[in-house]
């Protein structure tokens, strides 16, 4: 018996499909998630600084921590050969969890002060932890470094280490504490025989503030976070990779003295990559469509000034990078020449900075740099005291009310965010007036350096290149553009363009209903929460002050059927009125009905002439009938014909 094979066919493409949907590479994750990465654990030899493509995988050695990423993740996929995430609102942070009870007891201090070819501020000590990132996952970038992070005072004993300065702080007490209420406290140890009992201990929580320091006891770990990505980085997509690292010595002889050790170096790696789809719909500049921008100015040590760089200054005939802005569909310029990029409304202009300079050697010169501004502020903007780091990008923002919006600070930018030889996606703008600035500063010279400060300044703004309003039901809320009447009243929709000159005047109907007069007393604004909901005909006129186009909308709001036919027909307020005298009338939209002729004997006459010329040439149309009967004769002798063919044919085959 022959089985159905449909039922089969149908489970395995079920199971086909589940195999496929299994296979896929991106996972969701509700918002606010904290995803643990996994990390690769490489060895080395003493003399060996950690370079990573020299070092063998330890399969034996695990993590002494875990690494994660907190914050909004939409979902997981892998870029480039490593996990990839992606951020939805907000930033994502990155911690290194651990356990002191995981610090092997054979840690010992390395005072090397490199990873793998990353040189670091401080010596490695106890161990390492260094966060960089890179625009390829080939060439990184250092944006944080904490030395001697697995020392004993990290974990119980010994002065408290500060991971929001990356220092030690030699005033505060012996040890630090966390309660379970996460509150924190101070003190110093009675002797060293109860170094670790804790409850032999008194403390203070005066005159510290707790909120700075992270303390740590032998069984709590890391809470603050390494690193938190930026919109910039996010927006461009950015390789990140932290790598932990410390030494072990392990005793080999048992001597009184002169032992000896075998010393073995780790490398913990966790490498990712991290960006926002919504905020990267085009991360490649258009080089048909690029305006740079910006000029590089001499300031003073907080940035106010615009001296032109003169002969013999370090900065003297080149430029660090430039600012330009894509997206734009056409440019002109303001009464004070600055310029004005227009575009689509619901489109978006995106500003970029090149970088064409090394930070390291600006210029080729081995002895300048962009120096590291820890704590600086920019008294022209107002920022504030702040480490801005080695460049920091400033956005101020002024709406189209006049309103001067706080700035936006890109700290540490030429190093976190920009990429030498690249170009570098910072923000996408709406209408608007927009002030940027680059301030950074660049130290010249080793051993009597001096340091100098520059900004590169640009102002522009940004209009919508459109010249159409919307008009909207006031009381349904639809769309009615394009209509002629409503009886609800409207409210204007700029659609986002906010700097069109609008200009409204409203008809009403004259005394002798013959025309329409202008109402005087109507004056109307551009706001879009305004009803305008009292009778009369609207004349709404729209021009672009930047383009030189104009429009204009005519729409009656009330139920007077004469002024709707008046929209509708193009017909004079006169010849409506005469139309109606002859018997018209006008339906609820304003359509005019034309009467229906009288039936007078006359009339009737007539029609009974058409009715017979009609009746004459439909049946001048009709087939003779005589002469389809002729035709049937013939017909059916054909068909006679044809069956004693077949019957004949039948006959002799058998007989064969």
């Amino acid at each position: 018996m022959i089985k159905s094979t449909k039922p089969i066919k149908m489970i395995s493409a079920a199971a086909a499909l589940a195999m496929v949907l299994s296979l896929l590479p991106v996972s969701a994750f509700a918002q606010e998630a904290e995803l643990e990465v996994s990390g690769t654990v490489y060895e080395f030899e003493r003399s060996d600084n950690y370079d990573l493509s020299s070092g063998e995988y330890a399969y034996d050695a695990g993590t002494i921590g875990t690494f994660t990423i907190s914050g909004d993740i939409l979902a997981s996929s892998t870029t480039g050969g490593v996990p990839s995430y992606c951020a939805g609102d907000g930033n994502l942070s990155f911690y290194y969890n651990y356990d002191s009870s995981n610090v092997p007891s054979s840690v010992t201090d390395d005072y090397s002060k490199a990873i793998d070819g990353c040189e670091l501020d401080s010596s490695i000590r106890s161990g390492a932890i260094i966060v960089q990132i890179s625009s390829d996952g080939e060439n990184w970038s250092k944006v944080y470094e904490a030395t001697d992070v697995f020392a004993s005072s990290a974990y119980g004993s010994g002065s408290i280490y500060d991971f929001f300065d990356d220092s030690y702080d030699t005033t505060m007490p012996d040890y630090g504490y966390e309660d379970e209420d996460h509150s924190f406290g101070y003190g110093s140890y009675g002797s060293s025989s109860d170094e670790h009992d804790f409850s032999s201990v008194s403390y203070s929580e005066s005159g510290h503030n707790s909120g700075d320091y992270t303390a740590y006891t032998s069984g709590s770990s890391i809470s603050k976070a390494l690193y938190t990505t930026t919109s910039v980085q996010e927006l461009n997509g950015s390789y990140f990779r932290a790598i932990v690292v410390y030494e072990t010595a392990e005793k080999t002889t048992d001597r009184v003295v002169f032992n000896e050790y075998d010393y073995t170096k780790y490398a913990e790696v966790y490498e990712f990559y991290v960006y926002n789809n919504e905020k990267r719909a085009d991360v490649t500049a258009d080089a048909t469509d690029q305006y740079t921008i910006g000029t590089t100015y001499n300031t003073d040590s907080n940035f106010i000034g615009n001296d032109s760089i003169q002969s013999g200054d370090v900065h003297y005939g080149w430029t660090l990078g430039d600012f330009f802005l894509t997206g734009y569909s056409d440019l002109t310029s303001d009464s004070d020449g600055r310029p004005v990029f227009l575009k689509s409304s619901g489109e978006e202009i995106a500003l970029w900075f090149r970088l064409t300079e090394d930070i390291d050697s600006p210029n080729g010169s081995s002895g300048a740099s962009v120096y590291d501004i820890t704590s600086g502020s920019d008294d022209y903007f107002g920022t504030g005291t702040m480490d801005l780091g080695r460049g920091a990008v400033i956005i101020r923002y002024t709406d189209y009310n006049g309103v001067v919006h706080d700035p936006v600070v890109y700290t540490n930018f030429l190093e976190s965010d920009a990429s030498y030889g690249s170009d570098t996606k910072i923000q996408m703008f709406d209408e608007g007036d927009y002030e940027i600035a680059l301030d950074y500063e660049i130290v010249n010279g080793r051993f009597f350096p001096s340091y100098s400060n520059y900004q590169i300044y640009a102002r522009f703004s940004v209009r919508n290149s459109d010249c159409s309003v919307k008009t909207v039901d006031s009381v349904t809320g639809a769309d009615i553009t394009g209509m002629t009447a409503t009886s609800n009243g409207f409210t204007l929709d700029l659609t986002g363009s906010h700097y069109l000159a609008v200009d409204m005047k409203k008809e009403v109907l004259s005394s002798d209903g013959n025309s329409l007069t202008e109402d005087t007393e109507f004056s109307a604004g551009t706001d879009e929460n305004e009803a305008y909901t009292a009778e009369g005909v609207y004349t709404i006129n729209v021009s672009n002050p930047y383009t030189g186009e104009v429009s204009s909308h005519r729409l009656y709001v009330g139920s007077n059927k004469l002024l709707k036919a008046y929209m509708v027909s193009g017909l004079t307020l006169a010849e409506i009125k005469a139309k109606l005298a002859e018997g018209a009338t006008i339906s609820d939209d304003g359509a005019i009905i034309a009467a229906v002729p009288s039936t007078s004997a006359s009339g009737q006459s007539g029609s009974s002439s058409d009715k017979t010329d009609t009746s004459a040439a439909t049946a001048s149309e009709v087939v003779d009938p005589t002469a389809a009967s002729s035709l049937t004769p013939l017909l059916v002798v054909a068909i006679i014909s044809i069956i004693l063919g077949i019957v004949l044919l039948v006959a002799q085959r058998k007989l064969d």
